[in-house]
């Protein structure tokens, strides 16, 4: 819940917020390496509140999320989801989290949304909807086009 929690704040274009919650996700792949059922949040970090307003909002959107997914989703290709891939999906979450932690233009919406789809398929057991996750390789494919085409601007500009 966490991380779709965290994807979804991704997804509002507020500056700082991919960077802040790049970190959060780093430590729940952290956990899931791990094998540990759940994370604890620091002290300060879980001190914060949400004023009463914000709070309903975020509830009203998650339970939003929550009803269209249990539509959907359903309990398949439990090899999706063995204790054996546990460290291939928190790599996963890490390359998602660095994608979303560089100041890329609208790079963040490919990767939460890969990551909304692999909270998911954790909360319901569905690994069909952890492959679709590994959408996300256009998230990895547009961050490394960018790059190359950065490249070749200065490398242009270089020789002007």
């Amino acid at each position: 819940m966490l991380l779709l929690l965290m994807s979804l704040l991704t997804l509002i274009p507020v500056a700082g917020a991919g960077n802040v919650m790049a970190f959060g996700m780093l430590a729940v792949a952290a956990a899931m390496c791990r094998r540990h059922g759940g994370l604890a949040l620091p002290r300060r970090a879980a001190a914060w509140a949400l004023p009463p307003r914000w709070a309903r909002a975020t509830l009203t959107a998650l339970e939003w999320v929550h009803r269209r997914a249990r539509r959907h989703l359903r309990p398949r290709w439990p090899a999706c989801l063995h204790q054996a891939t546990r460290f291939w999906w928190s790599a996963w979450i890490v390359v998602m989290a660095l994608i979303i932690f560089l100041p890329i233009p609208l790079g963040n919406v490919l990767p939460s949304l890969c990551l909304i789809a692999m909270s998911l398929g954790w909360m319901f057991r569905d690994g069909l909807a952890m492959l679709v996750s590994l959408l996300g390789t256009s998230a990895l494919g547009y961050t490394i086009a960018l790059w190359q085409a950065t490249l070749a601007v200065l490398e242009r500009w270089a020789l002007w």
